[in-house]
Order: C-alpha cells, then structure tokens, then sequence
C-alpha cells in the first residue's frame, strides 16, 4: 500500500482529480465502487490496565470495499471489512474489536422514492447496516476503531419539506466472530452471527436548519440469553439535545441530556440471574469559538458527567450504558489505548482545533478524569474500589493529533498520541508495580480509491 501511495504522489494530475478504481474499471453509472486501506502503527509505553505490565504495540491493517448497485430510487449495497492486527504483544487486551476477518459488513437494499420537493424526502433501509445516529455517542459506525459495529433490520428517515427530520428503525446487533484469543492472533475468520434474541430501535425527530436545532429520541434495547449470554439489559434511552452549529465569528455550543431507565444484570454469566433495577443519566456541554483568523482556530471547551454505580451492594445500577457508541471524537484514542468510556465519568476540558493549510487540519486538548463514584469501576482499566478508599482523580490526559491530506480524497497521513497522568485513584489500585504515566502514539496511512 506505502508503494502505491509514493507512486501516486508523483501524479500531479491526482490533484485535481483523485484516481478511482469505478473510473479505470469503466464500470456504468449505475455500479459504484469504493475501496479504502487503512494500516496504523500503534504503541502503548506504561500499562494503565489492571494486571498489565510493560508497554505494547500493534500493526492494525483495515480494508473496506464498497459496491452499490442500482438507481438512486432503488440500490442494493455489499460492503466487506476486513480487519487484522499484528505485531501484538502478550500485555494487549487483543478482543473481536480489534480483529474481524474477511467479513460481510453490509449487505442491504435501499429505497429512496421520488417524492417530490414538495412532500419532503424518504430513505428505506433494510438488511445488514452500520449506523450512524445523532452525535453518534450512543449508536455509530466506528471510525477509529479496526472493527465496525453492524445490525441487521429495517431502518427509515424522513425529511419533510420544511426540513424537518424523523429516523426510526428496529435492528438485532450483529456479534463478531471468533472470541477465542488464541483464534484472534491468528486473524482467523468466522461468519459473524446476529443476535436474535437481542432487539434495538429508535424513535427520533430533529428541528430543521436554522440558528438553534432541537433533537429528541428515545432509544431501547431489549436482551435475553439465546445463543449468546447477554446482562439482558432492558433499558429505555429518552434523550434531548440542543445545538448551534460552528460558523466563524460565532459562539457554538451542544448541549445534550440523556436519561436511562431499566433492568439490568450484575454481569454476563449464566449463573447471575439476579436483576437490578437501572437508573442511570448522561450530561455533555461543549462551548466553541471560530476565530476569524489566519488557520480558522476553534476553541472548544467541554464538561462531561456519565453517573456511576453508587453502591456495589445494593439492587440498583446506576452506571450509564454508552449502548453502541463511539468515544475516540471525545476521549482520545481507542486501538490498544482507550482508557475512558462513557460511564462512571466525571471530566471537564478543552480543545483547540486548527486548519493551516486546506489539506491540513490538527488539534490539541486536555482533559481531566474523575470517577463519578469513587465506589464504582473504572471500566477500562477493570480497576475499582468498592470501599472507596482510593479516591476518586483518574489522571489528566494530553492528546494532539496532525491529519494531512497528501493527496485530496485518497492519501491521507494521520498522527498523534495521548498522554496520561497518574492520579491518586490509579496510583492507589496499581499499587507498587505501576507503571506511572502513559504515553500512546500512533501513525497512520489511509488510501482511498
């Protein structure tokens, strides 16, 4: 792939129209094809993780290949992922989100009737699907992560005339395959199964474009123990948010509240059939600025709550569920780092984006972590103290990140890294062999075509 990239970067005609493999196929116009390799080199010098020592590494390749066939009224999609890693050492936590073997994706029909402008404009969906909802915080298709999530169902989003907008849609998670560690760092393949006994919808309207937007939603997701043992999480997800989109010379803001309510159990295993009643919230708040100035800097300031699980030995649960959603956009990296979920979090912080060049954008940000509840986990980490002892301040966390695109829309190099501090909670539950700081970097090479 690097070959092909320096051959590439010798055509100055790529400039102006990036090369497509549709294109030099001279497929028709009603065959679209995509193709995107992606390889990232990753390492990870002091192990946050409970049990862990010594640093890690990983060499994580990705391929997507996209074909759509049909009309813009009616298409059928195939979309094939394959996800491999490498270069693993024994400290990883090498799991089916890293690793996904020549696996199908996608695999849907869409329908998108000619309504006219005047009644507004539909889009249905059905078969095997990645989604994207919302800020993406609760169900997404994943970006950074090697793998991706994907459902099975029926999916359908209006926009009316006045552009309003309403989604809705009722899937079952697709679960990826194999599990096995041993099978993973053989990048074996397995077909990925659906999971029918588990089901997730939506129901959701958004206020058309203007100077503010309302958006509402209600998310469930009803699971029992089928083919795979699940915490048959029973859980509603009323939500609201309120935005400003970012415009330069102007204050933007997101403000988004979430709710949830449901039963839940204390763990996966089939022995734990004991209930607990599910009472959880969710709380983000992001503030920015657009300068109008040379590089168009944004300055972003953030505060996130995610409720945590106030006493381990009572039958309530109140750790927020992030359900299927995506967290390298607000917390740092995932791969081998990812020390922060949306649950059990308190973290205020900020972030500067910049754009010096049009094909070059980077950005810098700090954030501090606390645990809601001192008495409750640190879910990545698998580290908690029930007596809450050990305090509550996780660490502070650094990260920067420079993305130039080589080549407009099919070569770009992305790197960064995160640093995290040692605060009196991990210091306490690591105990004499911590390592201190982490420091996670990271290069990758994206080539699209």
């Amino acid at each position: 792939m690097i070959l092909v990239a320096c051959l590439l970067l010798n055509d100055p005609a790529l400039a102006e129209q990036p090369w497509r493999l549709r294109d030099a196929l001279a497929l028709p116009a009603w065959v679209k094809l995509d193709v995107q390799h992606r390889l990232r080199y990753e390492s990870l010098d002091g192990q946050y993780r409970a049990g862990g020592e010594g640093g890690d590494q990983q060499l994580a390749l990705q391929t997507l290949a996209h074909l759509r066939l049909g009309s813009p009224t009616l298409k059928l999609g195939l979309e094939m992922l394959d996800a491999r890693v490498f270069l693993d050492d024994a400290a990883s936590t090498l799991d089916p989100g890293m690793v996904n073997s020549a696996e199908l994706l996608q695999g849907y029909i869409e329908w998108q009737p000619d309504t006219g402008a005047a009644q507004g404009a539909m889009i249905v969906k059905a078969g095997r699907q990645t989604i994207d909802y919302g800020t993406r915080r609760l169900i997404a298709r994943n970006r950074f992560r090697n793998t991706v999530n994907a459902f099975n169902g029926l999916g359908v989003r209006f926009t009316s005339a006045a552009g309003h907008e309403s989604e809705a849609f009722v899937v079952v998670p697709v679960i990826r395959l194999p599990t096995a560690r041993t099978r993973l760092q053989n990048n074996e393949a397995s077909f990925d199964e659906e999971d029918f006994g588990t089901v997730l919808w939506l129901a959701s309207w958004r206020s058309a474009p203007g100077p503010v937007r309302l958006e509402a939603y209600l998310i469930g997701l009803n699971e029992t123990d089928g083919v795979f043992d699940t915490r048959n999480r029973r859980l509603q997800t009323p939500g609201l948010r309120l935005f400003r989109e970012p415009a330069p010379g102007r204050i933007d803001f997101q403000l988004e509240l979430v709710q949830q309510l449901g039963e839940v159990r204390g763990s996966t295993a089939s022995t734990d059939r004991a209930d607990l009643d599910h009472h959880a919230h969710y709380e983000s708040l992001h503030l920015g600025y657009t300068f109008e100035a040379p590089w168009s800097p944004r300055a972003i300031a953030m505060f996130d709550y995610a409720r945590g699980d106030e006493d381990p030995t009572d039958d309530d649960n109140q750790r927020f569920d992030t359900l299927y959603g995506a967290r390298r956009f607000e917390y740092g990296p995932s791969g081998i780092f990812g020390p922060f979920l949306r649950t059990n979090m308190l973290t205020p912080g900020w972030r500067l984006n910049v754009t010096p060049r049009e094909n070059l954008q980077a950005f810098i940000g700090h954030r501090a972590y606390w645990l809601a509840s001192d008495r409750d986990i640190w879910l990545a980490a698998n580290l908690r103290d029930t007596t809450g002892q050990s305090g509550s301040f996780i660490g502070h966390q650094l990260e920067a990140c420079v993305t130039w695109q080589l080549i407009p829309d099919t070569l770009a190099l992305e790197a960064g890294g995160a640093w995290l501090s040692e605060g009196e909670f991990r210091e306490a539950e690591q105990g004499r062999g911590d390592p201190g700081a982490s420091s996670y970097l990271y290069t990758q090479f994206t080539l699209s075509y």
